[in-house]
């Protein structure tokens, strides 16, 4: 119940900030979000970051 409030809030204030946007034209507000897995090479060897 608490995450499905907390969602609701923010996809109202991200509603909110939709049209802003900085110098280079990228939105000022967004979401973190997972990318497909890849692999980062590392001193200590290769690593796999989402």
């Amino acid at each position: 119940m608490i995450a499905e409030a907390m969602d609701a809030e923010l996809s109202a204030t991200r509603a909110q900030f939709a049209g802003y946007k900085g110098e280079a034209g990228h939105r000022h507000m967004v979401r973190n979000g997972y990318l497909p897995e890849r692999e980062g090479l590392t001193s200590i060897g290769p690593v796999s970051v989402r």
